[in-house]
């Protein structure tokens, strides 16, 4: 550990607990490879080689999550308590896992649909894409992705705001109904186009799935590539580079802990995950190690969820300290 008298003394200030401090000094570990590079402490250093510090961790994400707090905190204990000339480039420094986060996953209803509208034309001029909306939407109420394509329009309730399949209801957010109104509803899709001035109105394929395009039944296997399709022509169109649509599991874990912060923002209790664990292994098979059951199975899964959870709070909402943060 680089500087190790300085930090100690921090660790026996700062940690509540011998497993805080155990883990603080894993956090400096971490980036002590890149201090005896450069030759200098942490609070010594200006954003770019905080920067590479923080790049350096080989530690997961549930462990970073919480370091950049603490690794502040010290910066600005070194400056405020022991009086040292600091830089404090890890105020300016971002947390790459964070980074990742904010890139990739919306914090709540209306943070996918200004992602959404970035990627697709407005619900009002009646395009094809309210599909795909309705695919992202689905994602972000908690279906699993087979479901998705067994959804019916009379499945779709606007008025309940809710979506009926198999005894359970699953939320449509307001952000959301224009999607699912035109989606359920509409029998042809509106094309704009520079090479025609009046507005064409293509039919759709007639059937009862909400999904459904102007060909056919929207499909797992090739629906994907379809809306990657879109997505190329709108950019071409518009002269600029493609947007990258986010995945489908990163925006259905975004509804998850949207839901489970909402949850306990509401009631202060803690989530613990398991029960999500147990419904993401119901009809499954797995290879277990020696020695591991699918208890031990779940509980890892419960962890991680639980892990991926705190990280996604602190990018978002700012919330999470170390002492939070489990093994």
């Amino acid at each position: 550990m680089y500087n190790a008298k300085i930090k100690e003394e921090f660790i026996d200030m700062a940690a509540p607990d011998s497993r805080t401090a155990d883990r603080a000094r894993r956090i400096f570990e971490e980036i002590s490879q890149v201090e005896e590079y450069l030759g200098k402490d942490l609070c010594e250093m200006n954003a770019d080689e905080a920067q590479l510090a923080l790049g350096k961790s080989t530690q997961t994400a549930r462990f970073w999550m919480p370091a950049i707090t603490m690794l502040r905190r010290y910066v600005a204990w070194c400056a405020d308590e022991k009086g040292l000339d600091t830089a404090r480039g890890v105020y300016e420094a971002r947390d790459v896992n964070v980074v990742d986060v904010l890139e990739n996953m919306v914090s709540d209803p209306g943070g996918l649909q200004s992602l959404l509208d970035r990627l697709f034309y407005p619900e009002r001029e009646l395009r094809i894409d309210c599909i795909y909306r309705c695919y992202y939407w689905l994602a972000f109420a908690g279906f699993k992705l087979d479901d998705v394509f067994k959804i019916n329009v009379a499945d779709v309730d606007l008025e309940s705001m809710v979506v009926h399949f198999e005894d359970e209801e699953y939320p449509i957010y307001k952000e959301a109904l224009l999607a699912f109104k035109n989606a359920s509803t509409l029998n042809a899709f509106n094309a704009y186009s520079t090479w025609f001035t009046e507005v064409k109105s293509w039919n759709r394929v007639v059937g009862l799935q909400l999904l459904r395009g102007l060909r056919g039944m929207a499909r797992k296997e090739t629906f994907r590539n379809q809306l990657n399709k879109f997505l190329e022509a709108r950019a071409k169109a518009e002269d600029r580079p493609t947007d990258n649509a986010p995945t489908y599991d990163r925006v259905q874990k975004s509804g998850l802990f949207y839901r489970v912060h909402e949850y306990e923002t509401a009631t202060g209790e803690r989530e613990s995950f398991q029960r999500f664990a147990d419904l993401d292994m119901v009809d499954k098979t797995f290879k277990l190690h020696r020695g591991e059951s699918l208890e031990n199975r779940r509980d890892h899964k419960a962890r991680m969820l639980r892990a991926d959870y705190d990280k996604w709070r602190y990018a978002f909402y700012g919330e999470g300290v170390m002492a939070e943060t489990e093994e």
